[in-house]
């Protein structure tokens, strides 16, 4: 039982469907020409297969930017929040809204700079690719640059820690 818990666990980190579906809406939001909805998802799974790096960089700089963006509007939540919590239980309430922004908005800032590291491995085999040189010894940099769930769990860490870190203060 416990080897199958772990073998669960193991095939859970290397997922990386969030990543990939956050990249995916910015993808399908920067393609203003009206290209199918499948266009996206498949320049996705070809990045994914690791067949190119230069797609692969396409896809730690999309996800990259969907958490960035989510990071801001974390933070506009977060200014939000204190608001109505000032107004509903003064300075606690106020608090309490602003650790809860603060919590996301690391939560995705983490999400943004686990992108950004991965993005940096994949860089220079993707300018390789597109010069069209070879890129096969540096074939597991690129590979290990497809982002993975097991970051959420940092991700999540980082949000506990800024949040826990505000509310002391």
């Amino acid at each position: 039982m416990l080897i199958a818990l772990l073998r669960r666990l193991h095939s859970w980190q290397k997922d990386d469907s969030v990543h990939r579906r956050l990249a995916e809406i910015v993808l399908r939001t920067l393609d203003m020409r009206g290209a199918k909805p499948s266009t996206a998802h498949e320049f996705l799974q070809r990045a994914r297969r690791g067949d190119d790096p230069f797609l692969m960089l396409i896809y730690t700089y999309a996800a990259f930017a969907a958490w960035f963006i989510l990071a801001t509007l974390a933070g506009f939540l977060m200014i939000a929040l204190a608001i109505v919590g000032h107004g509903l239980a003064g300075d606690s309430g106020r608090t309490l809204g602003a650790t809860v922004g603060i919590g996301m908005a690391f939560y995705c800032v983490g999400g943004a700079a686990d992108a950004a590291w991965r993005s940096l491995l994949v860089y220079f085999p993707g300018q390789r690719s597109r010069k069209g040189q070879d890129v096969t010894p540096r074939r597991n940099l690129w590979l290990l640059a497809r982002p993975r769930k097991s970051s959420l769990v940092l991700q999540v860490a980082a949000g506990v820690v800024a949040g826990l870190v505000f509310a002391t203060r």
